[in-house]
């Protein structure tokens, strides 16, 4: 029988005064800084004529308090225009953001509000990059490299031999990879089946499918997808005769090392590298 594996791979008196003015609270680190002060920089060269309602300004959904992170910033070169329209009405009908958009009263507004409230796009409907790295037509992500799964099946045992029984590499949105993968362990994978013919289980893999969907959902969720070192890294799928394998690039994030890990994990605190993406695909997938 297989095993399922997962690898997962100055200026300070004005800085502080802009972080004061336009967020209420110090700065955290620079990074957070430098990205506080692009907006400020953007808005003052992007006015708006109309303001949005003062319901679509309070707290995000997707990303939540978490802001700053990568996939939270705009990518100023596209629109929603160059989104996954379904992929789009798909998350709006999503009881979890139909709830969301309820509570904040936001059921009749226009999709744009519902869109920004819920953190999706920012005031100039450009999507953040965890939205565009989800919902992008794939025309838009041969940039991306990171948005690439590769999919091996293996005639032995040995890791990395060359002679591979079959391979795919498909490039697209995250979701629609998540899609990709889950269908490929059904039908090119090689999978064993154990149900039992006239059964509701006639199509159980050897491996849950429960575990295959949280282990491919977390590769693709939490890998990196900013450093440059990982870029051309695509998510992997290796399926060996005793085992699968599913490898995500990126390095611990927060300045965690392993042996904290393996020596203190009571005192590790919960981070999320992509928050944004991390809500997304557990709404859109029901993970």
């Amino acid at each position: 029988m297989k095993r399922l594996m997962s690898f997962g791979a100055r200026q300070t008196k004005f800085r502080d005064q802009v972080m004061e003015e336009h967020t209420g609270r110090p700065v955290k680190n620079l990074d957070e800084f430098r990205n506080h002060l692009r907006k400020y920089l953007f808005s003052l060269t992007h006015p708006v004529d109309k303001p949005l309602p003062p319901t679509v300004k309070s707290e995000r959904f997707f990303g939540g308090d978490e802001a700053d992170t990568f996939d939270s910033r705009p990518v100023l070169k596209y629109t929603l225009d160059h989104l996954d329209e379904k992929l789009i009405q798909r998350l709006l009908e999503a009881e979890a953001t139909q709830n969301e958009l309820q509570r904040k009263g936001l059921l009749g507004a226009s999709r744009n509000d519902q869109l920004f409230a819920l953190g999706i796009i920012d005031m100039e409907s450009h999507p953040t990059y965890g939205a565009f790295l989800c919902f992008a037509q794939s025309q838009h992500l041969r940039k991306f490299s990171t948005c690439i799964l590769q999919m091996s099946v293996y005639p032995t045992t040995k890791r990395g031999t060359s002679n591979k029984v079959s391979v795919d590499s498909r490039t697209d949105n995250i979701i629609n990879l998540y899609d990709i993968g889950m269908n490929f362990f059904s039908t090119s994978a090689r999978l064993e089946k154990y149900g039992r013919i006239g059964s509701r289980d006639r199509d159980d893999l050897e491996i849950p499918l429960l575990a295959l969907r949280e282990a491919l959902a977390n590769a693709l969720i939490h890998r990196e997808y900013e450093q440059l070192m990982v870029k051309n890294q695509p998510t992997k799928i290796e399926v060996y005769p005793d085992r699968v394998e599913i490898t995500s690039f990126g390095a611990l994030i927060g300045g965690i090392s392993v042996s904290a890990i393996n020596d203190y994990p009571e005192s590790i605190p919960s981070l999320r590298r992509n928050p944004i993406i991390t809500q997304i695909v557990t709404t859109q997938v029901g993970i």
